[in-house]
């Protein structure tokens, strides 16, 4: 009795896979993706935190040149570089108007805090160190005189 070979649609799908499988794999191999990661460039940044509702007794515990630590990782994450303080404002309604008003917050301060820092560049985001930081981030920060917690604004680099 001979046997003959038949192929079908599922072999023929079958072949194709492997080729594509074996095609792709000699791709990377031969474009040197594999097995070495491509070295991110450092580049210099400036982030800002955002730091709101600050007491007035704490407003001036930042200073420019205090090296700022992450208190959660215990890590350096840049040097401070400006800082913008403005009195906080909320927004209340006026019963008697029937709007919404601004109103000050006395003895409260919103603190804008300029970092600079060496960071790789990510998709996405930067890494300080093993920090990840991108716009929304919540910052945990530390400088000798003051501790708190604000929101990663913006993000440029530096030339």
């Amino acid at each position: 009795m001979k046997s003959k070979i038949r192929f079908n649609i599922i072999d023929i799908l079958l072949l194709l896979t492997i080729i594509a499988a074996v095609v792709l794999a000699a791709y990377f191999v031969m474009s040197g993706r594999v097995g070495q990661q491509a070295a991110d460039p450092q580049r210099q940044i400036q982030y800002t935190v955002l730091l709101t509702k600050v007491r007035g007794e704490f407003k001036g515990n930042i200073n420019i040149g205090d090296s700022v630590t992450d208190t959660v990782k215990l890590m350096p994450i840049g040097e401070v570089t400006d800082i913008k303080t403005v009195q906080t404002s909320i927004e209340i309604e006026d019963e008697n108007a029937g709007r919404i008003v601004s109103a000050i917050l006395p003895d409260n301060y919103d603190i804008t805090v300029t970092i600079t820092a060496e960071a790789t560049v990510s998709t996405g985001f930067y890494m300080i160190g093993g920090y990840q930081i991108q716009v929304g981030t919540l910052v945990s920060l530390r400088v000798p005189d003051f501790t708190g917690v604000g929101y990663c604004t913006s993000i440029t680099e530096v030339n």
